[in-house]
Parts: C-alpha cells; structure tokens; sequence
C-alpha cells in the first residue's frame, strides 16, 4: 500500500465526519507523509497502522462524532497524534545561544580579567615547580661534581699535607653527599610533584566547560 491508497482509505473510512473536519484530518495526516520523505512511506503507514485503526483514532478524538460511533472505539489502544517537528524549539534554542554570545562579549572585561589572572598564577606555578626541579638537578651536578674535585685534590696532597688533605677529604665527601641529596630531591619533585601540578592545570582549564550535574 502506498500513500495514496492508505489516504484513498482513510477518506473511506471517515464517512462518519463532516466535510470540513475530514478534509482537515485528511490533509493533516497527507502532510505527514510528505514531511517525512519520500521513499518513508511504508515508515510512516507502520507508525500509523492500518486506515481502520487510525480512522478509529480520528472518529474518536472529534467532538462532532456522534456519540455512538465514538462510544464502539473505547476499547481500542489509543495512538499519540504525530507531532509534526515546528522551529519553535530550534529558534528557541538559537535565540539561547546569541544570548549567551553577547552576554559573554559583554562581559568580556570582567570574566577575561579574572580568567587572565588565574591563568597567570597557574603558568607562574608550574614554571616555579619547574625551575626548582632543574635548579635542583644542576645543583646536585655542580656539588657531586665539585666533591669529586676535592676528594683527588685531597688523594693528591696526603703524603705532602696529611691535615690539609684530611680536611679536602671530608669536605669533598660531604659535598658530593649534598649533592647525592639534591639528585635524589629533584628527581622525586619531576616524578611526584610535576605531574600533580599538570593534572591540576588541566582540570582547572576545562573545568568552565563541563556540564553541572542534573542539568539537562
């Protein structure tokens, strides 16, 4: 059954109807067909059901019907009258967003000021955390380095001066342990610290534009 005959049906099975009222209904549920497309006819005939049933439908829900025909339908499962799809919801959605549009270029000097000033702090942060992690690790380099030197100056000068040597000695070690020290806290600062730090930026730059729980 194509649309023609299913309509051809219909107008057969609303004899009951006044004129006017099964025109109006006719050309309703014609232009219900033709809103959904062509090649969506046996769809729309599925969604519909048979002429009978939806003929059944329209006699029931006319005031105009007598009340003995529109009494015989009562046990028939009621249909939901098609809603044709209006640019009401759409327009209204677009007038939300203009909205939204120029209340935000509005105020763009208050809301860019405060999102600049906590940008600003977070940038300040995660390059504070940096600098400290690299001071430390070259830190470490120059003390190890540097502890080194003085342990062979003092393996150099044993035999010459014993108490000078003793004294290089010592404080050689004890720098190279600085040093050791510094390593082992700037690694532990990159490894440990550095990420948190970047996972509390990230959240912090995306939580404006996550949706708020139970909002639809």
């Amino acid at each position: 059954m194509n649309k023609e005959e299913y309509i051809a049906a219909l107008i057969n099975e609303l004899q009951a109807l006044p004129e006017t009222e099964r025109q109006e209904a006719v050309q309703y549920y014609r232009e219900y067909f033709d809103d959904a497309g062509e090649g969506k006819e046996s769809e729309v005939i599925a969604e519909l059901g048979s002429p009978q049933e939806l003929a059944k439908f329209i006699l029931k829900n006319f005031s105009c019907v007598p009340q003995s025909i529109s009494q015989g339908n009562n046990s028939e499962e009621e249909k939901k009258l098609p809603e044709k799809k209006s640019n009401q919801e759409e327009q209204s959605k677009g007038a939300k967003i203009l909205l939204l549009v120029l209340l935000a270029i509005i105020t763009l000097p208050i809301w860019g000021s405060v999102l600049a000033t906590v940008l600003s702090f977070v940038f300040g942060l995660f390059m504070a955390v940096i600098g400290i992690g690299v001071g430390l690790v070259v830190l470490s380099v120059v003390a190890f380095v540097l502890g080194l030197m003085l342990v062979a100056i003092a393996i150099g000068i044993f035999f010459s001066d014993a108490v000078t040597a003793l004294f290089c000695l010592g404080i050689g070690l004890l720098i190279s342990g600085l040093g050791v020290l510094f390593i082992i806290g700037g690694s532990w600062l990159c490894a440990k610290v550095l990420p948190r730090v970047i996972q509390g930026m990230v959240k912090l730059c995306r939580k404006p534009f996550e949706r708020k729980e139970g909002v639809a």
